[in-house]
């Protein structure tokens, strides 16, 4: 019997026809890199070509503006909008230039427990790239009661399946597992390898200069990135209440909307989001984002590194981008 994600996959074409809905694009990083072990990255030259086809079909609009006209009773099922999430500098350096090449605004949700700091992950990810030399085999003590272990990891392939792993078991953001797991990264490489990090969070001052750029809009993304429907509410309240409050203090301007991390929520979360003072929330499940959708639950298309052709043929599965 077909599984039920190949049947979802036969249903797009019918479903985009009779039931026609924006596309929220779902994005981290634009960046040219030799090695993304975690696929967060799209190159430049894939974005520019993105955003040419997007805008031949489609109107890019911002997110807030997505949410007015929706609550407006507007149409919204010819609209795009481009989201990215963690807060990434090379938003500002990469991504806002290219937007503002071709006029389209975007929006960037910031975590603020990194900023001007390092992502966790991206150490993690600078520790273990090819031409690391540590002893044979990584042991680590996850913190959780599991021990994950790895031979010969030299190669890119296998170091950069070590690293998704250990970040699927650190996607939770625990301080303490965190540091420890880092910790005992660093002293198997025997060296920190600081300078192999690719991505690194949006510091206070670019922030701040966000905050007077026209096409950028900025959401928070909580201060941990941790899963918030693993944490109890009195927790969810902290990470949702206090990343707002950071943001609009740094940025000197509203924080209307909010990204859950790692796509975790519980069923309280929407309201606390909302309670918290925002307008609107970007979950991680596909799909387009329809007239009746709701507000504290968009779903987006995440964005692969691919352009052209191939761009075009996934995107099409999703929407219409030929009437």
């Amino acid at each position: 019997m077909p599984g039920r994600r190949f049947l979802r996959r036969l249903a797009r074409p019918l479903s985009r026809r009779l039931f026609p809905g924006a596309a929220i694009m779902g994005y981290h990083r634009v960046a040219d890199l030799d090695w993304d072990p975690l696929g967060l990255a799209v190159g430049t030259r894939n974005f520019r070509s993105q955003l040419s086809l997007l805008s031949r079909f489609r109107e890019i609009v911002s997110l807030s503006d997505l949410i007015r006209r929706q609550q407006a009773g507007e149409p919204i099922d010819k609209c795009v909008v481009l989201t990215f999430d963690d807060g990434y500098s090379d938003f500002l350096d990469q991504a806002l230039p290219i937007l503002a090449e071709a006029e389209v605004p975007g929006t960037v949700f910031v975590t603020t427990g990194f900023t001007g700091g390092t992502f966790w992950w991206e150490q993690v990810a600078g520790m273990l790239a090819p031409g690391t030399r540590g002893r044979s085999q990584l042991v680590i003590d996850t913190g959780s009661g599991e021990t994950l272990a790895f031979d010969d990891i030299e190669g890119p392939a296998a170091a950069a399946q070590a690293i998704r792993t250990i970040c699927h078991h650190l996607r939770g953001g625990d301080p303490d597992r965190v540091s420890s797991v880092v910790s005992q990264i660093r002293d198997w490489a025997g060296r920190d390898d600081d300078d192999r990090v690719t991505g690194r969070p949006l510091t206070a001052d670019q922030i701040g200069a966000l905050g007077g750029e026209s096409l950028a809009e900025i959401g928070a993304h909580t201060v941990s990135h941790g899963c918030l429907g693993d944490m109890d509410i009195a927790a969810q309240r902290i990470e949702v209440e206090r990343s707002r409050i950071e943001l609009e203090r740094i940025s000197g301007g509203p924080v209307a909307g909010f990204s859950y991390p790692n796509g975790s929520y519980s069923p309280e979360t929407p309201g606390i989001v909302k309670r918290a003072g925002f307008r609107y929330a970007c979950a991680s499940t596909e799909g387009t984002y329809r007239a009746s959708g709701d507000c504290f639950l968009i779903p987006r298309l995440w964005v692969s590194d691919i352009g052209d052709q191939a761009f075009e043929q996934w995107l099409s599965s999703w929407i219409r981008v030929r009437d």
